[in-house]
């Protein structure tokens, strides 16, 4: 195993897979990426990102707001892996499908390991839909983990 993608929210489960990746990593001495995708379409923001930003006098979109969140999440996760001693950290914040992209990312940097959360921050369409790490465990090449 040599490049582990793990896949982050910021939830709970996500937290505890990005710690599981941050435990694997050095026994075989992986790289590991850090995704967070930010949904492109009818995205609502988290009432606690709306409040960020009108405390802070900031006016930025939706969208804007949301890659700042994504970007403070993976930055997060890339300190909380480094500290589990992996030395070789990348993060991407990226905008679209989560599923697709988590799958695509994964062909791309040809991850050996997907490791993602078995429940996110999803809404009500994800009960109807079906669940990102439902969607990548079905589509992706790369071995699944998914993290309770």
């Amino acid at each position: 195993m040599k490049h582990i993608l793990v896949a982050t929210d910021g939830s709970d489960h996500a937290k505890r897979a990005v710690d599981f990746a941050g435990d694997l990593a050095p026994r075989f001495d992986a790289k590991v990426t850090v995704l967070h995708v930010v949904t492109d379409v009818g995205t609502a923001v988290p009432p606690e990102f709306e409040a960020w930003a009108r405390i802070e006098h900031v006016h930025l979109s939706r969208q804007e707001v949301l890659v700042d969140a994504a970007h403070r999440i993976v930055d997060d996760a890339e300190k909380r892996i480094r500290d589990l001693g992996v030395d070789d950290v990348e993060t991407l914040v990226l905008v679209g499908n989560p599923a697709a992209a988590i799958v695509e990312t994964a062909r791309d940097k040809e991850a050996d390991l997907i490791i993602m959360g078995r429940r996110g921050l999803s809404n009500l369409a994800g009960l109807f839909q079906g669940s990102v790490t439902h969607k990548v465990s079905h589509l992706a090449d790369a071995s699944v983990v998914t993290v309770r």
